[in-house]
């Protein structure tokens, strides 16, 4: 989706109001930007002000930050059997969409979830149907992000080929896929060099094609390859490393993309200035 300068930014806190999130993306030299809406390992929404809205519009124009992504709840799982779970995952994922909306956001990064069942003919055709519920719910442009996941216990979304089903099972202009460089490489795609990369680039063009992904969570990896454990780690100092995070900086799908960092930061507080410097420099 990017034309411009390339993209690189981080998901930051918007505690104190949204518009402080903004700030403390440009205080790390971040020019696009990820937040939560409300408390991620909580049920409860919170209501934004419009005062708070003008104000994080006002300050992510002024501060050139965009695009921006709302990522929903650790909690939401549109694949349980549970209808409690369900509802209450259902009535997250509305609720962020309509902030994205509100504040301009391109869109929603949504965890799979998981089942018991993995990817079930019956469930597949339910959880598309789901998604397509939430997107009457909630008109505009903002889009339904699919995150791949890292593979442990009974994830779904794990392989380019489960999401290459959703692909086609949603063709809705609206739905589309953000890219995790850990869990890819949890999963045992291998990234740590330019012939990998550029394999992994042509498996994501043949299932869900380049033009659906929107954006990338850059994170290193604590694990191996393979070993299905979503741990980020700093980039360059996990197990995908400088080499690997080269490649795909200078991969030309890859670098179309915006970058946001996930990583536990150098004090491990958070996505850094540090992270940021280090994808500029292998960007170069």
């Amino acid at each position: 989706m990017s034309t411009g300068p390339l993209r690189i930014g981080a998901h930051q806190s918007i505690a104190g109001g949204l518009s402080k999130s903004v700030g403390r993306a440009v205080s790390i030299g971040a020019n696009c930007l990820q937040i939560f809406s409300s408390a991620p390992q909580r049920w409860d929404t919170v209501t934004h002000s419009r005062e708070e809205i003008n104000a994080f519009q006002s300050e992510s124009a002024k501060n050139g930050v965009h695009p921006v992504f709302i990522h929903a709840k650790y909690l939401v799982n549109l694949a349980t059997d549970n209808a409690f779970l369900l509802e209450k995952s259902i009535t997250a994922v509305i609720a962020d969409l309509k902030l994205a909306q509100q504040i301009g956001a391109f869109g929603v990064i949504v965890h799979f979830g998981s089942h018991p069942l993995l990817w079930a003919g019956l469930k597949r055709k339910t959880y598309g149907q789901i998604v397509r519920q939430i997107l009457k719910e909630t008109p505009g442009d903002a889009k339904f992000l699919f995150e791949n996941s890292a593979g442990g216990g009974t994830t779904i979304g794990t392989t380019l080929t489960e999401l290459g089903t959703i692909a086609h099972d949603l063709p809705e202009e609206r739905v589309g896929f953000c890219l995790d460089t850990c869990h890819a490489f949890a999963m045992g795609y291998e990234l740590r060099t330019p012939e990998a990369v550029d394999a992994f680039s042509k498996e994501v063009a043949h299932t869900i094609t380049w033009d659906r992904v929107v954006a990338v969570h850059a994170n290193d990896s604590m694990g191996e390859l393979g070993n299905k454990k979503d741990r980020h780690e700093n980039i360059g100092k996990g197990k995908i490393g400088e080499e690997g995070f080269n490649a795909i900086l200078h991969e030309e799908h890859f670098r179309r993309k915006p970058f946001l960092l996930e990583t536990p930061g150098v004090e491990r507080s958070g996505p850094d200035k540090e992270n940021i410097d280090t994808l500029r420099r292998l960007a170069k």
